[in-house]
C-alpha cells in the first residue's frame, strides 16, 4: 500500500480570546486523516466549524495547539517554511483578494513562486503553462490584482498553486468565485493533475456538488470534530450522523433527510460543557450524550460515525 503523503494525527487546536477576560476556543478538538497519493479528501461542514484552520494547519501557516502533520513522513514543523514546504504543499485561499500582492502584475505573481524556489525557467514558457492550468488570457498578465474580477484573481491563485507541483493541494472554498462553467474547467484541471502526477487534495468546500465529483473521501466537521468520515459515494447516499443528514438535505437536489427532526434545537442554547457538542439540537439524544464526547467508530465498508447511538 502506498505510503501517505499528508497525515494528521489527533491535531487540536486553541486559540486565546479576549483582551480582559481571556478565554480559550477550541477550533479543533482532535482530527485524524490520511490523504494518499491520486486521492482528494472532501472536508465539509459549516462556518465556523474548523475546516480552514485545518487547512492552515496542514500547510504550516499555522501551528497547532498539539498532535501532528507529517508530510511524506516528516513533520511540518521540522522543514523549512521558505524552501522545502512550498514544494511539498500549497493553499488555495478561499480571500484571493487577500493573498495576492496588490502591487505585483499578474505576470510577476505568476513567476513569484518559481524564482523565490531558485528554479531555471524559460520565463515564456512557465508563464503560458500558468495561464493554460487556469484557463487565463495572456492579456491579463500586465494588470494588477484590483483590475481583475473576482473569479480572474481566483484562477491566479490557482495557477500560483499549481506552479511547483506541489505533492499536496490545499483547496479553501477554490470555486467559490467562479460561474459554472469556469467551475467545471477548474474540476477538470485538478482531476488531470491528481490523476497524472498523484497529486493528493484537502478540498474544504461549503459546495457539495464539487465535494460529490471531486473527492474520494469526505469528512463532516461540527465544531472542531469530525462527526462522520468515509468513503464519498457511501457517505453521500446513505449518511448516518444526524448532523451529516440535515447538512445534505439542506443542498438542492441532494436526498431528504433520513432524520428530518434532527435539529430540534434552538441555535441560541448555549453549547454544553461537556459532552456530545451536538447534543443541544439532537432529538435522539441519550443520557449518555451529556456525560462524554463519542469516540469515531466503525460503520459499514470503511464509513465511521461519532455517535453513541448505533
Amino acid at each position: 500500500m502506498s505510503h501517505a503523503l499528508l497525515q494528521a494525527e489527533d491535531l487540536k487546536k486553541n486559540f486565546r480570546l479576549g483582551l480582559w477576560r481571556r478565554r480559550t476556543f477550541d477550533a479543533l478538538r482532535g482530527v485524524d486523516f490520511e490523504i494518499f497519493p491520486g486521492k482528494c479528501l472532501g472536508v465539509v461542514g459549516e462556518s465556523g466549524s474548523g475546516k480552514t484552520t485545518l487547512g492552515r494547519i496542514c500547510i504550516g501557516a499555522v501551528f497547532p495547539t498539539s498532535g501532528r502533520v507529517n508530510l511524506r513522513g516528516r513533520d511540518v514543523r521540522d522543514l523549512d517554511r521558505r524552501r522545502h514546504l512550498p514544494r511539498l504543499t500549497q493553499m488555495i485561499f478561499q480571500d484571493s483578494n487577500g493573498c495576492l500582492n496588490p502591487m505585483f502584475k499578474v505576470r510577476d505573481l505568476l513567476l513569484e513562486p518559481l524564482r523565490i524556489q531558485k528554479q531555471s525557467i524559460n520565463t515564456q514558457s512557465a508563464l503560458k503553462w500558468c495561464l493554460d492550468q487556469a484557463m487565463l488570457n495572456s492579456e491579463l498578465l500586465d494588470r494588477r490584482p484590483h483590475q481583475l474580477s473576482g473569479g480572474q484573481r481566483q484562477r491566479v491563485a490557482l495557477a500560483r498553486a499549481l506552479a511547483l507541483d506541489p505533492k499536496i493541494l490545499v483547496a479553501d472554498e477554490p470555486a467559490a468565485s467562479l460561474d459554472r462553467s469556469i467551475q467545471a474547467s477548474l474540476l477538470s484541471t485538478l482531476l488531470k493533475r491528481k490523476q497524472e502526477t498523484g497529486m493528493g487534495i484537502l478540498l474544504i468546500s461549503h459546495d457539495i456538488r464539487l465535494v460529490r465529483l471531486l473527492a474520494d473521501e469526505i469528512a463532516v466537521m461540527y465544531k472542531g470534530l469530525f462527526v462522520e468520515q468515509g468513503p464519498a459515494k457511501l457517505l453521500l447516499d446513505q449518511p448516518l450522523h444526524p448532523y451529516t443528514n440535515k447538512l445534505f438535505s439542506a443542498v438542492p437536489g441532494e436526498r431528504r433527510a433520513k432524520y428530518p427532526d434532527s435539529l430540534s434545537g434552538s441555535p441560541n442554547q448555549p453549547e454544553p460543557g461537556r459532552g456530545c457538542p451536538f447534543r443541544p439540537y439532537c432529538s435522539r439524544a441519550l443520557p449518555q450524550c451529556t456525560e462524554a464526547v463519542p469516540e469515531m467508530r466503525e460503520a459499514d465498508e470503511g464509513q465511521r460515525v461519532r455517535c453513541h447511538i448505533p
